[in-house]
């Protein structure tokens, strides 16, 4: 579901934009300390919501792991990408190929 969602995001996520965005965030105090704070409300959210929607399966504490997992391949897959030329150089469609990829690796264990 995580995963199909990931496939829905537009090109914004990997846009140069984005990764202005990113050096913001690695350079900025404040701007880091917001956008963790930002992260970690949405994670909660996020898992609130996917422990709503498989109560029979996931737990409060099993729901915020995978959204934990998910969301910290997307920021770490991002940064690396992000700040590779080469990567960059190959267009949305390719950064959003390699993520993809990448998500399928950090969520293998809960695939089911």
């Amino acid at each position: 579901m995580l995963l199909r969602a990931l496939g829905g995001v537009g090109d914004e996520i990997v846009s140069p934009m984005a990764g202005l965005r990113l050096r913001l965030i690695q350079t900025v105090p404040a701007i880091r300390g917001r956008a963790l704070q930002i992260q970690a409300d949405a994670q909660r959210e996020i898992a609130r919501h996917l422990r709503d929607a498989f109560p029979e399966q996931l737990d409060e504490v099993s729901a915020a792991a995978l959204v934990g997992a998910f969301i910290g391949a997307v920021a770490g897959a991002l940064q690396v990408l992000l700040e590779d030329p080469d990567a960059v150089a190959g267009g949305p469609a390719q950064l959003r190929e390699r993520m993809r990829t990448a998500m399928n690796v950090a969520l293998r264990p809960w695939a089911r």
